[in-house]
């Protein structure tokens, strides 16, 4: 009996380390038998999340407490991944479950009932962060693991909403892709192009209106214009959405939660005077117009360039 209440007492003592979780193997090795585990278990003491993972007796199993055991089930170098750690770090459109890990292809391992486990042959350190106590994959290399799974305009949006939150730099995605280009692996291609698109010291839209209208030009066959520019040297006369320097365009992109007020429409009209007095044309486009009127948006967009370039004599 001294013996079963000391095992007990190692037991908790080792779960309440571990998020009230511990391994077989683990188990084990403080000298617990596989019946004595198997005992445990039928009497409610211990419950057995996993083949090779058990839990207190009575601890609810939230969505927590399964992230935590798969990772114990996957062993020391596995991370939450994929569309899991996307949705930890604040990713549109991801949720924690169905609960994804990656782990290094080292062994043949059963699947997993907690969730969905991916192998990789690389898995270096610095692609990994504690987020919430929680061993989980960097938001660069989440990227690349996402990369394969979705389209290329979905993946074009994950960049940049990674980058435009700083989630990710320019030379953090590129570290990562030297640290995974190795030939065959899936949607390196992609992302190697992706990436060389942007260089390493892009700006990323500031929101889906601006990639919005990004979109829309790119589509339309018009030279790209520069994004979220300060005009004015001492007369600072603002940062602007979009600037063509050499046709002296400037487009202007009106949200409906920032533009619709009487002070908003005041202050808009008291800076587009300002910019029109230095010399500079002025489109304004509303959030209805770039969604629901995209051909009227380019129209207006290369007339006004046009006009600008009759205007300078150019």
């Amino acid at each position: 009996m001294e013996v079963e209440m000391s095992l007990d007492e190692d037991l908790r003592s080792l779960a309440a380390r571990q998020h009230c979780l511990f391994t077989t193997d683990q188990a084990q090795a403080l000298g617990a038998s596989r019946s004595a585990l198997d005992h445990r278990v039928r009497t409610g003491r211990l419950h057995r999340v996993a083949p090779r993972v058990l839990c207190l007796g009575g601890v609810p199993m939230t969505t927590q407490l399964r992230q935590w055991a798969i990772l114990l089930e996957c062993g020391g170098t596995a991370a939450l991944s994929h569309q899991t750690a996307a949705a930890h770090w604040g990713v549109p459109g991801y949720r924690v479950e169905p609960i994804q890990v990656l782990r290094l292809r080292d062994g043949t391992y059963p699947p997993s009932r907690l969730g969905v486990v991916h192998h990789t042959r690389s898995l270096p350190d610095d692609h990994v962060a504690i987020l919430d106590g929680l061993r989980i994959t960097t938001p660069a290399r989440t990227l690349f693991d996402l990369a394969p799974h979705v389209s290329p305009g979905r993946l074009e949006r994950l960049i940049d909403h990674a980058w435009s939150h700083r989630l990710v730099t320019g030379r953090l995605l590129d570290r990562t892709l030297r640290d995974l280009s190795r030939r065959g692996r899936p949607g390196i291609r992609i992302m190697r192009a992706l990436l060389a698109e942007r260089g390493p010291d892009y700006q990323p839209p500031d929101s889906a209106l601006e990639a919005r209208f990004e979109k829309l030009l790119r589509e339309d066959g018009q030279a790209p214009m520069e994004r979220q520019v300060d005009l004015g040297g001492e007369d600072w006369l603002g940062r602007v959405d979009f600037v063509d320097h050499e046709a002296r365009v400037i487009v202007e992109i009106d949200s409906d939660l920032h533009h619709t007020s009487i002070s908003d429409r005041r202050a808009d009209a008291a800076r587009q005077a300002a910019l029109e007095a230095a010399g500079w044309l002025v489109v304004r486009i509303t959030e209805f117009e770039l969604w629901h009127r995209p051909q009227e948006v380019v129209e207006r967009v290369r007339r006004a360039r046009a006009s600008a370039w009759q205007r300078t004599g150019s």
